[in-house]
């Protein structure tokens, strides 16, 4: 059975704040949009069901027009949209996904799910120390925030993924100017 892959997303205005030393709001929202496309267009490409967690209308007909379903983002933090996503999964296997990844590959993908069939659980960090993938199976208590990464493994993910170690050039991630930089 294919994962459930749910991408939270904030509405396009006001994501990406920590860019703002090297872009203003409107190109904030522009990149935010354009990296969001990608990710959705990379998800989509490993034929799973795709859906973004937005409490936003804007970003929700946005998604549909990706060809993402919508779930509801109950807007109580990261940690909150997780475990909407989950419940939507239902007895399927789920993927959280950030949408700020414009160098994920659909290969990084593959060894998500590829780990999900085999290892039942599977967790990609951020260079920062937070998590950019985290997949599993049923309820899970999620720790999204500061150094997730650690408390996500502490909290039962068993088995990890690097994506800055396969063959592709690692996922990347637009949390700071830094990341921008590397892109």
């Amino acid at each position: 059975m294919q994962p459930l892959v749910a991408i939270p997303v904030k509405p396009f205005g006001v994501a990406k704040r920590r860019l703002s030393p090297v872009l203003d709001a409107q190109r904030r929202s522009v990149l935010g949009r354009e990296v969001a496309a990608r990710t959705v267009a990379v998800a989509r490409d490993t034929g799973a069901p795709v859906a973004v967690v937005t409490a936003d209308d804007g970003v929700a007909t946005w998604a549909r027009s990706q060809g993402a379903g919508v779930i509801n983002d109950p807007g109580q933090g990261l940690n909150a949209a997780a475990r909407a996503a989950v419940a939507a999964a239902g007895s399927r296997p789920w993927i959280i996904l950030h949408a700020d990844l414009p160098l994920i590959a659909p290969s990084d993908l593959a060894l998500v799910i590829a780990g999900l069939e085999t290892a039942g659980s599977m967790i990609a960090p951020s260079y920062d120390g937070g998590t950019s993938v985290l997949a599993g199976f049923g309820v899970f208590r999620f720790h999204y925030g500061p150094a997730s990464f650690r408390s996500q493994v502490s909290a039962g993910i068993s088995h990890w993924h690097d994506p800055r170690r396969s063959s592709s050039s690692g996922s990347g991630s637009l949390s700071t100017s830094t990341g921008l930089r590397i892109c």
